[in-house]
């Protein structure tokens, strides 16, 4: 668990509490910063919550390496509650992609970690360039790829989703888990009706 202690004393509180309130703010101003600020760093806050995320991935962290590649698609795998993503590799592997795509899991998607973020930031980004930064995590059940984080690198301007050069390589997973069976179509479709869904009850 992460120790909050010697993060900041007081006077460091509030010192940073009357930077952030500004020059022409007052006592109250201020002693609302310092509230933020404890709360932020208090025991159970999600900004607290993050750190221990991070040093407890940390100690399991292998490697990192960086992908990048057209992504085509994304699902959710319904056992392990883990965001899949599907990729055109820039590079094909004889070993690893020999078809030059691939896929990547989130962390769990159910939780306050990074899935549901990386997640929800890859909704935006079908048929971008795309770098995905995978750490190789171990654990007592051997090792997992593991993205935790989606970097846009803009539009990829021959993508086209009905061309078989840009369809997702499925043969390596279980489609019957994938909550949108792994098609782009399914995939919209649901999106569309949460989001009419949304409109409704606003």
């Amino acid at each position: 668990m992460t120790d909050t202690t010697p993060i900041l004393n007081k006077a460091q509180t509030v010192a940073l509490a009357f930077q952030v309130a500004g020059p022409d703010a007052t006592e109250d101003a201020v002693a609302a910063q310092v509230t933020r600020i404890l709360n932020g760093i208090s025991e159970g806050s999600p900004i607290v919550y993050a750190f221990d995320q991070f040093e407890k991935r940390s100690e399991n962290v292998e490697a990192t390496k960086t992908i990048l590649g057209t992504l085509l698609l994304l699902d959710v795998e319904e056992s392990s509650q883990r965001g899949v993503l599907f990729l055109k590799s820039e590079q094909a592997h004889e070993r690893w992609n020999p078809k030059g795509k691939e896929h990547a899991r989130t962390e769990r998607i159910d939780g306050k970690g990074l899935g549901r973020e990386v997640l929800r930031e890859a909704g935006k980004l079908i048929g971008h360039k795309v770098a995905l930064t995978v750490e190789v995590q171990t654990s007592d059940k051997g090792k997992n790829r593991v993205v935790t984080r989606i970097s846009d690198r803009g539009l990829d301007e021959s993508y086209n989703e009905s061309d078989e050069a840009f369809q997702p390589d499925l043969e390596k997973v279980n489609v019957s888990k994938l909550r949108y069976g792994g098609s782009l179509d399914t995939l919209k479709a649901m999106r569309a009706e949460a989001a009419a869904r949304r409109a409704s009850q606003g």
